[in-house]
Protein backbone atom coordinates (compact mmCIF):
# COMPACT_ATOMS: atom_id res chain seq x y z
CA UNK A 1 0.00 0.00 0.00
CA UNK A 2 2.82 2.29 0.91
CA UNK A 3 4.94 1.78 -2.34
CA UNK A 4 1.28 2.65 -4.44
CA UNK A 5 1.17 5.94 -2.40
CA UNK A 6 4.47 6.80 -3.03
CA UNK A 7 4.49 6.41 -6.60
CA UNK A 8 1.92 8.20 -6.76
CA UNK A 9 2.86 10.87 -4.68
CA UNK A 10 6.26 11.17 -6.68
CA UNK A 11 4.63 11.47 -10.07
CA UNK A 12 2.30 14.29 -9.09
CA UNK A 13 5.73 15.96 -7.62
CA UNK A 14 7.77 15.48 -10.13
CA UNK A 15 5.78 17.74 -12.42
CA UNK A 16 7.03 20.75 -12.56
CA UNK A 17 3.91 22.62 -13.80
CA UNK A 18 1.13 24.08 -11.54
CA UNK A 19 -1.27 23.30 -14.31
CA UNK A 20 -2.58 20.34 -15.63
CA UNK A 21 -1.48 18.72 -19.06
CA UNK A 22 -4.08 18.92 -21.46
CA UNK A 23 -2.20 17.69 -24.02
CA UNK A 24 -2.79 13.81 -22.39
CA UNK A 25 -6.11 13.53 -21.76
CA UNK A 26 -7.63 14.93 -24.60
CA UNK A 27 -9.10 17.88 -22.81
CA UNK A 28 -9.40 21.36 -24.28
CA UNK A 29 -8.26 24.86 -23.36
CA UNK A 30 -10.72 27.26 -23.42
CA UNK A 31 -9.40 31.07 -23.60
CA UNK A 32 -11.78 34.09 -22.87
CA UNK A 33 -10.60 37.63 -23.67
CA UNK A 34 -12.67 40.11 -22.83
CA UNK A 35 -12.56 43.91 -24.34
CA UNK A 36 -14.14 46.93 -23.06
CA UNK A 37 -15.39 48.45 -27.00
CA UNK A 38 -17.05 52.15 -26.88
CA UNK A 39 -20.38 51.66 -29.36
CA UNK A 40 -18.71 54.01 -32.01
CA UNK A 41 -15.78 51.48 -32.16
CA UNK A 42 -17.87 48.24 -32.27
CA UNK A 43 -17.92 47.33 -35.86
CA UNK A 44 -14.03 48.05 -36.29
CA UNK A 45 -13.27 45.65 -33.50
CA UNK A 46 -15.76 42.64 -34.26
CA UNK A 47 -14.07 43.48 -38.36
CA UNK A 48 -11.08 43.13 -36.38
CA UNK A 49 -11.78 40.49 -34.32
CA UNK A 50 -12.86 38.14 -37.14
CA UNK A 51 -9.55 38.96 -39.03
CA UNK A 52 -7.67 37.66 -36.09
CA UNK A 53 -9.63 34.64 -36.06
CA UNK A 54 -9.53 33.91 -39.55
CA UNK A 55 -5.35 34.13 -38.97
CA UNK A 56 -5.30 32.21 -35.99
CA UNK A 57 -7.64 29.68 -37.62
CA UNK A 58 -5.19 28.65 -39.59
CA UNK A 59 -2.86 27.34 -36.87
CA UNK A 60 -2.01 23.40 -35.82
CA UNK A 61 -4.24 22.92 -32.65
CA UNK A 62 -6.92 25.95 -32.90
CA UNK A 63 -10.51 24.09 -33.07
CA UNK A 64 -13.01 27.15 -32.91
CA UNK A 65 -13.75 30.83 -31.86
CA UNK A 66 -16.58 32.82 -31.70
CA UNK A 67 -17.00 36.80 -30.94
CA UNK A 68 -19.82 37.57 -28.45
CA UNK A 69 -21.39 40.36 -26.06
CA UNK A 70 -22.20 40.40 -22.10
CA UNK A 71 -25.99 39.76 -22.13
CA UNK A 72 -25.65 42.92 -19.14
CA UNK A 73 -23.50 45.50 -20.66
CA UNK A 74 -23.13 46.28 -24.32
CA UNK A 75 -19.92 47.23 -24.34
CA UNK A 76 -18.39 44.27 -23.24
CA UNK A 77 -17.20 41.65 -25.90
CA UNK A 78 -15.40 38.33 -25.73
CA UNK A 79 -13.14 36.17 -27.97
CA UNK A 80 -13.47 32.53 -27.39
CA UNK A 81 -11.29 30.23 -28.58
CA UNK A 82 -10.91 26.75 -28.13
CA UNK A 83 -7.67 24.45 -28.50
CA UNK A 84 -6.06 21.21 -28.32
CA UNK A 85 -4.24 22.35 -25.64
CA UNK A 86 -1.90 24.59 -24.00
CA UNK A 87 1.08 23.60 -26.20
CA UNK A 88 -0.75 24.31 -29.29
CA UNK A 89 -2.43 27.67 -28.02
CA UNK A 90 1.48 28.89 -26.92
CA UNK A 91 2.41 27.61 -30.58
CA UNK A 92 -0.14 29.56 -32.53
CA UNK A 93 0.81 33.00 -30.52
CA UNK A 94 4.12 32.72 -31.22
CA UNK A 95 3.31 31.90 -35.02
CA UNK A 96 5.14 35.06 -36.98
CA UNK A 97 1.80 35.52 -38.70
CA UNK A 98 -0.21 35.45 -36.07
CA UNK A 99 2.31 38.43 -34.41
CA UNK A 100 1.38 40.20 -37.68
Amino acid sequence: MLGLLASRYVSFVSNPSPWPSFDDDGAVLLVVSRYRVAPTDRDRFVDDAESAIVVVASQVGFLSASIGQSTDEADLLVIRSEWAGVGAYRRALSSYAVKL
